[in-house]
């Protein structure tokens, strides 16, 4: 391609990336305000949600990634994958209208919470219907020179404006908890969430869609069953499961522990949120730099070793200790660090490792059996162990006040430490050793990165 040519191309694909990364902040936004935000677990439990429906609701949530098989093969018949997302999306945004109409639809807390869980299965239904298509859309559109620093920059951009609308939202919904109104903050703050995530999605319609290498001739079962008979993509695969087992049997608790157990009021909870979204945006460039020159093997080796930092510390903390919110907020950052890297990482390793003619299957099928199956079924295990194990081992030992919840952190922290033994047999050529990668790191700064010798 002439130089001319190469240029303008870049700088088209550049404008273009400027909408997704736009488009992805009021994408987050929506999130943020409706489905992974503190004041979203302040109204659940005014609705009457306790561990076991928390449980519930992640775990049959990540049930509705079966959807994603019907997705990849749809992104194998489909000329044009963008009006199909662009539709699935809308009705995502619009079907949590269902959840903020449910304290006037139903009286008692038990229809509220279950009319909630039946809403959210609908509506994370249509949002894994979608993936897969946005994904493999996305992956066309973005040139292999420079794939995850992309990613990474538009990473780090998103969590910039995540940082400061997560203060806004921890202030401004603060003020209604302050004077009990949790359900009129949450159904006000949700309607605005829906909102920006309609304008989010058409936005997209002015991104082009490449060319896109469709699969007619592929079989439906063949397809979907190629990435469980590949044998170099199947160590990852079962990685994914692992990890996703692992992390799933505390996770989904996390916020509700936080909230219900050591009674945070909701602006705190979304403040140490905000910790969370620091570390990333700190770190998102610097991991995909990383990816870029060292491979996703060595990047995912790290985040696997070092994360069960963050169920210990809910195990060690003590309940009413003064400096439990500074060590949460330090632990809030180092885990933002470490999602961060595990994104672009685990992200990268599976764009890289899958065919293009069936990449959206083996997308689909690696996020079904390892957050679908694996991590649904730990959070349903640990929600319903949750109650039992605290009626079991509840005791006061000085300032220590041990519950169901802390046995199940203390679990997942030693099952995440299993996993450097999946992430050792993931093969990846071109890459390097954590070794390489920590000694160059030791050598050059956090910021600056030695080209290693192949």
């Amino acid at each position: 391609m002439p130089e001319s040519s190469h240029t303008a191309a870049s700088s088209q694909f550049l404008r273009h990336w400027r909408i997704v990364t736009f488009a992805g902040l009021l994408g987050m936004t929506y999130h943020r305000c409706c489905l992974i935000g503190a004041p979203q677990t302040k109204f659940l439990v005014e609705m009457g949600a306790d561990a076991f429906h928390f449980g519930v609701i992640s775990g049959l949530a990540t049930f509705t990634l079966a959807c994603q098989l019907v997705a990849g093969a749809l992104a194998n018949r489909l000329r044009r994958r963008k009006p199909v997302w662009m539709a699935l999306f809308i009705l995502h945004r619009l079907s949590f209208l269902g959840v903020l109409a449910a304290p006037g639809l139903f009286s008692t807390p038990g229809a509220r919470v279950w009319w909630i869980i039946g809403v959210w299965l609908v509506h994370d239904s249509f949002i894994h219907l979608g993936d897969p298509l946005w994904f493999s859309w996305m992956t066309d559109l973005v040139p292999k020179a420079g794939f995850n620093e992309h990613w990474g920059r538009r990473q780090k951009l998103i969590t910039a404006g995540d940082i400061v609308g997560q203060v806004c939202i921890a202030f401004w919904f603060g003020r209604f908890e302050a004077q009990g109104q949790v359900v009129q903050g949450f159904i006000l703050l949700g309607s605005f969430g829906i909102l920006l995530g309609v304008v989010d999605i058409f936005l997209f319609s002015l991104v082009p869609e490449p060319r896109h290498q469709i699969e007619e001739t592929l079989p439906l079962a063949k397809a979907v069953i190629e990435p469980f008979y590949n044998a170099e993509y199947r160590p990852f695969l079962l990685y994914r499961i692992y990890w996703s087992f692992a992390t799933s049997l505390a996770a989904p608790f996390f916020q509700p522990y936080l909230i219900r157990e050591l009674q945070y009021s909701a602006r705190n909870v979304q403040l140490l949120l905000v910790m969370h979204g620091i570390g990333m945006a700190a770190s998102s460039g610097f991991w995909g730099r990383l990816c870029d020159t060292y491979g996703f093997r060595p990047v995912m080796q790290f985040q696997t070793v070092c994360k069960f930092i963050v169920p210990f510390t809910y195990v060690i903390l003590p309940s009413d200790s003064p400096a439990s919110f500074p060590v949460f907020a330090a632990m809030f950052v180092l885990d933002g660090c470490l999602n961060s890297a595990a994104n672009l990482s685990i992200r990268g390793f599976s764009l890289q490792c899958t065919p293009r003619r069936n990449r959206a299957m083996y997308v689909a099928a690696a996020s079904f059996v390892s957050m679908g199956l694996a991590g649904g079924l730990a959070a349903l295990l640990a929600g319903t162990c949750i109650k039992p194990l605290t009626t079991l081992v509840s005791c006061q030992l000085g300032a220590y006040r041990f519950s169901g919840y802390h046995v199940i952190f203390g679990v997942s922290c030693l099952l995440r430490l299993g996993g450097v033994l999946f992430v050792r047999r993931l093969h990846e050529p071109t890459g390097h050793s954590m070794g390489d990668m920590l000694s160059s790191i030791r050598c050059t700064g956090l910021f600056g990165l030695r080209s290693p010798q192949r």
